[in-house]
């Protein structure tokens, strides 16, 4: 049947993976197909994942401090009810990416807040974000993405879900972030050799 609908549609699966028998630490998880698929949008410009430096940061589907399922849980050896998806929210961060005012959209999945808004920063453009706290940092549930946009307020008429502000794009190329009135600064070199850490074990 998928192959039919692909065929029909012209669309190619381009990944997946069957996951059947697995388990966890609350129990067996349910049967679980993912397919990666790859699509063409004629006329349209997607905007980049990394800030432009421009705009003001908006977090799409707003803060949660649930951390089932999480990269920093599991860090600590802990388990939890893995949160839902609710649908409204995966169209409203589709809506944020097509916004005539975005600059820039990154999906907040692998480890929260802090990979997403550090995977934004460039040599040329940083983030200045202000966090309420560690499990908000650190929450990755779905559906939500940050949006570094110019008009915040046109955003928040234009979706049905929380757009909440996060901080400001910067030109200094540096992740601050200011979580329950602690502030730490990271510099784009120090951002750039944490991200180089996987190639550097693989090679």
């Amino acid at each position: 049947g998928l192959a039919d609908g692909c065929r029909a549609m012209d669309v190619p699966v381009v990944g997946g993976n069957v996951s059947l028998y697995n388990d966890s630490a609350t129990g067996p998880v349910p049967p679980t197909p993912t397919l990666a698929m790859l699509g063409v949008r004629h006329g349209y410009d997607a905007p980049d994942s990394a800030v432009t430096g421009e705009g003001t940061l908006v977090l799409v589907g707003g803060h949660d401090e649930t951390l089932g399922g999480s990269e920093y849980l599991a860090q600590f050896d802990g388990s939890d009810v893995y949160p839902d998806v609710d649908d409204s929210t995966v169209a409203a961060v589709r809506s944020a990416a097509n916004h005539d005012a975005t600059l820039a959209v990154h999906d907040v999945s692998d480890g929260g807040l802090a990979v997403t808004l550090a995977e934004m920063v460039n040599e040329d453009a940083g983030v200045d974000a202000d966090v309420p706290s560690i499990g908000a940092l650190f929450s990755e549930a779905p559906g939500r993405a940050v949006v570094e946009t110019t008009a915040p307020d046109a955003l928040r008429e234009a979706t049905d879900v929380p757009v909440v502000d996060l901080g400001e794009a910067t030109t200094d190329g540096v992740l601050s972030l200011t979580v329950a009135s602690e502030m730490v600064d990271y510099q784009y070199e120090d951002v750039r050799d944490a991200r180089d850490v996987i190639q550097r074990e693989l090679d």
